[in-house]
Parts: C-alpha cells; structure tokens; sequence
C-alpha cells in the first residue's frame, strides 16, 4: 500500500473546502451551476422585470383551475406557462384563441412566499422553466396590455 502525502500548502485550502461542502447555501450553489439551473439569461428590454431572464421558483402554488401542486408540475406540457398571482375576483381563464394551444395559464390563488415573486402579479415563464415577462401592476387595463404585448412577443 502506497502512502500519499497532501503538501503541507493544500491543507489549509482542503479544511476550507471541507468546511464549505457543509453548507447547504453552498451546496445548492454549487449544483446550480453544475446543472446549469442557475444560468439566467440577459434581459432583451431595459426595464424589464428583475425576474426576467432567470429560473422560475419552483414554489408550491394552488391554482383555482389546476390540479398542479408545484409551478415546475406545469411545465411537464413543454408550454409556455401564464401564471395570474392576482387574479381578480370573478377572474375567467385566460382565453385568447391565439395563444391557447401554446399557454398554460394558471389562476393561483395561493403560493409559497418568495422574495424575488413579492409583488409579482403574473409571470409568463418558458417551457424551459425561465421567466420571459412579468408584471408587478395592478391595473387591470395595463395589465392586459401588459400581457397581451408579452404573449405576442414570446408566442407569436
């Protein structure tokens, strides 16, 4: 049996490497950019929203239209996916004929809390799980321009 010895240099680098495996921050860091997950895309609009061009959280969500229990669960379609955070009450499907073969849209009534979505009133996010648009307004007319102007954009 051959005995290796680590230089004396490298243990000090081989403790702090130790170290921070430990660290689930690290951890996922690190996978992220391994898998490539965390690879986030340069926005093509100056003011567009911050989320735009990273991945969607895949936060737990009910949505009043949809069995999925996670927003990655309406991804398994290879679609584009609209997710309504705020839908107004009495709020019907999105349904433009022109989109509704490429879209899944969700009409979530509730979700898991997460820093990058506060605010956030819907996301249209790409079957590859990035975010192409989203909206923090609350009027309902810029809204739908807002979406309809993304829609045609992204989906033709």
């Amino acid at each position: 049996m051959e005995l290796t010895l680590v230089p004396r240099y490298r243990r000090p680098a081989t403790a702090l490497l130790d170290e921070l495996l430990g660290q689930d921050e690290v951890n996922r860091m690190l996978a992220a950019r391994v898998s490539a997950l965390g690879t986030a895309y340069r926005p093509t609009v100056l003011d567009a929203d911050p989320l735009v061009g990273h991945r969607m959280p895949d936060i737990t969500l009910r949505a009043a239209d949809s069995p999925a229990g996670r927003v990655y669960d309406l991804l398994h379609t290879a679609r584009f996916v609209h997710l309504d955070l705020a839908p107004a009450p009495g709020t019907a499907r999105y349904t433009d004929r022109e989109h509704r073969t490429r879209v899944t849209t969700a009409l979530v009534t509730a979700h898991d809390d997460h820093p990058d979505l506060r605010g956030a009133t819907e996301v249209l996010v790409r079957p590859d799980g990035h975010v192409a648009w989203a909206s923090r307004t609350t009027d309902p007319k810029t809204r739908r321009a807002e979406r309809s102007a993304a829609l045609t954009a992204w989906v033709g």
